[in-house]
């Protein structure tokens, strides 16, 4: 008798828990909107630097900063939009880095255009190995149906290929706007491509590391565009 009025009060007072738990996070209201907003960012973009974006569940995500998840996609709209903010903050970082790698470079002003290309180049493949959960979001992320690509991230992806445009065209003055905009984006998918496979170790041999590579494909690439 003793025994199961014990486990009677054990139960209610765990299903009480449970209940008001869940209670005062779905009313909780300690934030504002925008505060709240930043709050989701912030603990997203705290896990991404151990983990995979696709190891937080919405659940997961809902219990870390106490609210319900309908509450997290009020403020966003979906989860994989919620996902596509942190895209945008990583972009803004991975944009700075580079430019920063370009403003730093110093060389003769006969190699300024190759150095600058491969100091780009080479900020975006650091970036990549030393935040790999960061960068792979933004290539990994898949919008759900019915969501649309905004313009502000469209606008983001194509400041980091004018970073090279400008370089490209101290190289050869010659090459046309579309010429430039057509080799920015071989160079950036070159690059792009062994910082990947790098990344995912898929080089299958004990070879030249991936910043080497890059460094070789770059050089043979725009000595060869020079000339044509």
């Amino acid at each position: 008798m003793i025994d199961n009025l014990i486990k009677f009060f054990i139960l209610n007072g765990v299903f009480l828990f449970l209940t008001f738990g869940y209670l005062y996070m779905a009313r909780r209201s300690d934030h504002t909107r925008e505060e709240l907003r930043q709050l989701i960012l912030e603990t997203m973009i705290a896990h991404l630097k151990t983990a995979p974006y696709q190891s937080l569940s919405i659940r997961q995500l809902s219990a870390q900063v106490g609210y319900v998840p309908s509450s997290i996609l009020n403020v966003f709209g979906s989860y994989q939009l919620c996902w596509l903010e942190v895209c945008a903050r990583v972009l803004d970082e991975l944009y700075m880095v580079c430019e920063q790698a370009l403003r730093e470079t110093k060389c003769s002003v006969s190699q300024a255009g190759q150095n600058k290309v491969l100091a780009v180049a080479t900020a975006y493949y650091d970036f990549a190995q030393q935040k790999p959960y960061f960068w792979k979001l933004v290539f990994d992320l898949r919008l759900a149906e019915g969501d649309t690509m905004p313009d502000w991230q469209s606008q983001r992806i194509e400041k980091l290929f004018r970073l090279l445009q400008g370089e490209l065209n101290q190289l050869k003055p010659s090459a046309t706007q579309a010429e430039l905009a057509d080799t920015s984006r071989a160079l950036w998918a070159s690059v792009h491509g062994i910082t990947q496979i790098t990344l995912e170790d898929k080089l299958f041999s004990a070879g030249a590391p991936g910043d080497v590579l890059i460094n070789q494909i770059i050089s043979h690439f725009l000595a060869s565009w020079q000339q044509k």
